[in-house]
Order: C-alpha cells, then structure tokens, then sequence
C-alpha cells in the first residue's frame, strides 16, 4: 500500500512476514522470565554506565586469581549452555541512532526504539531512511540493522529480511546456536561468522567478515568464505567476488558497534575484541608483549567513547602503543 506521496508503508512488508512465520514454539515460562530480567538488569547497568559519561579509569593487576574473576564475569547476555538447550527470551537493544520502529506480533502496535529497551520473540523491526540499530538475542548473536531495513525475529535461530540490510556477528560472545537469515530470493545459514545481508528488488548479497555461511537458493546451494561476497539474482544467477573485511565497506556496521564491559578483562581480550569488530588482524611486536596483554587487567568504563577513543585509552594506560597497517593492528612496546 502507498500513501499519496507514493511512498511504501514498512508495515506492509511486516504484515506479510507475520503471515509467512506461523506458530512459534513456546517457551517455558520460567525461562523467559530469567533470561528478561538478567538481559533488564544488564542493559540498565550498561545505560546508567552511559549517563554518567565518566571518562576511561583503568588499572594494572597481574594476580593470578584475577582469572577466576573472568569466568565468574561472563556476559550474562551470551546465555551459554548445550546447544540444544538456546533460552528463548528477549531481544534487547544495544545502540541506536535515528528512528527505528519496533512492531509486536499480533498486535501489530508500533513504538519507537530506544537504548535498553526489549522486546519479545516475534516482533518486527523497521528502521527508517536515518535509522540503524544494533541488538542482542538471547542466544549471544549480535545483530545490525542498517537504514531503510524491515526485518521479523522469528524466534531464536530464524530472521525474516523484507527489505534492507542486516550485520550478523555471533563469535565474540559464543553464541548457542546456528542463525538463519531469510529472504523471498533464499536463506543464509551462518556458522561462526560476521557477515552482511542485503536485499534488494533483483537480488541479495553476502557479505563475509570472518568464518562462513550457506547461501540456499531455489535450485542450489553455495558456500561463502571470509572475504569473499555472493549475489543471487532473482533468476537464480551467481555472481561472486572479493571483499575487504576492513574499511569504507563496513562503515555503516562500525559506527553501530556496541561497547563491551571491560572491567576485569584482559587486554588481550579487548585487543581480541576491537580486532574483530574491525575486521582487522590483532599482532605482536614479540612475545613479551603478547603475555603482558594477557597478564593486564583492566577495570573502570569506557563509557561515552566510541572503539577508537577506547583503544587510544587502554594502550596508554597498558603502557603499549599501536599503529594499523592494511588492515593489521600492530601492538608494540611505547615511544620512550
């Protein structure tokens, strides 16, 4: 339907996935409401974290025990377990920038989005013409929505693509379980990976970061590598070529990223970290560096930077510096 602008209602794209989906599988009760409230609680620590804008406090420790902490201070979000046992539960928003619209299955009411909020299995996501957003499910998987995007969470291992374009990235954090992507022109299965997907009128493409995917169309299935991309066309057609997984290509994915909590990490795991989300290739100058930053803990917030200010902060403050060469983060000992 058009209004007299000519301009498409996002709500029609989600009413057809709302027909297409049918009946999900209900959770358990009990389970729902555990893994609401912990993802609730974490995202009012992350958001109250944001609002003092405090800057970056970071301390040195290299006590042994420090790394029992780690275990006991895993991302309560990750929702780690047997892999036939994914909590179904909420799906909770991490970042945000201009207007995204949340729709709720059945109901089909409309609210704008914002940092901290959750939604249940089910609802729809519509971004508009400035909107992008960036939430987690229950199952770990870290999920971006880029502008113009309409896209159903079916339940936890399947998204509906209408239109636009959405990041996936389900590594860092170990997520419990395999993500389907699909789309009228076919489905992408993920396994380990960072990737892009984005539907047009004619085609779809994928995009690799890191790991690989499964491309199922209408009459064949295709497998897609890190750095490489695929387009399938409507007529079935195969296009495929190399991609970057750092720079320009992904600036829409890069300016979404959410913040870790770095407070009892490594610096090598936030080295890990901002490698990732940047596509780049994490190196050492020697091996003396690369024990130390899994000796330094880190402690305080990076709240109120972005990956840039927050790595500039820890090196200092780790008593490292480090410079990036095609696509490589070079750490080494500072300047004296």
């Amino acid at each position: 339907m058009s209004d007299k602008n000519g301009q498409t209602d996002p709500r029609d794209d989600i009413a057809r996935l709302v027909r297409l989906a049918g009946r999900r599988p209900a959770a358990a009760p009990e389970r729902v409401e555990r893994v609401r409230r912990e993802a609730r609680a974490q995202w009012q620590e992350v958001v109250s974290r944001r609002s003092r804008r405090r800057g970056l406090r970071l301390t040195v420790g290299l006590a042994a025990a420090a790394s029992l902490v780690l275990v006991a201070t895993l991302w309560i979000l990750a929702g780690r377990g047997a892999a036939h046992d994914v909590p179904l539960g909420p799906i909770v928003v991490e970042a945000l920038s201009g207007h995204v619209w949340g729709l709720t299955a059945g109901s089909g009411e409309r609210s704008a989005l914002e940092p901290g909020s959750d939604l249940p299995l089910g609802s729809e996501l519509v971004s508009g013409e400035d909107g992008r957003v960036a939430i987690r499910l229950a199952s770990g998987h870290s999920i971006r929505l880029d502008v113009g995007t309409a896209l159903r969470i079916v339940d936890a291992g399947s998204l509906d693509l209408a239109r636009g374009a959405i990041y996936v990235d389900s590594g860092f954090i170990g997520a419990t379980a395999a993500l389907e992507v699909r789309t009228p022109l076919g489905t992408v299965r993920e396994i380990g990976t960072q990737f892009e997907v984005r539907l047009g009128d004619e085609s779809v493409r994928v995009r690799l970061r890191e790991g690989r995917v499964v491309v199922r169309g209408r009459d064949a299935t295709y497998q897609v590598a890190a750095g490489s991309q695929l387009d399938l066309a409507a007529d079935g057609s195969v296009t495929r070529g190399r991609v970057a997984t750092h720079g320009d290509v992904w600036g829409w994915v890069d300016g979404l990223t959410p913040m870790i909590d770095i407070d009892g990490r490594s610096a090598r795991e936030f080295l890990d970290w901002v490698s990732r989300e940047r596509g780049w290739t994490l190196a050492f100058g020697d091996e003396k560096l690369a024990r130390a930053a899994d000796e330094v803990r880190l402690s305080g917030t990076t709240s109120g930077m972005d990956v840039e200010q927050a790595l500039e902060a820890v090196m200092a403050t780790s008593r490292m510096s480090h410079r990036i060469e095609n696509g490589v983060l070079l750490i080494e000992a500072p300047d004296l």
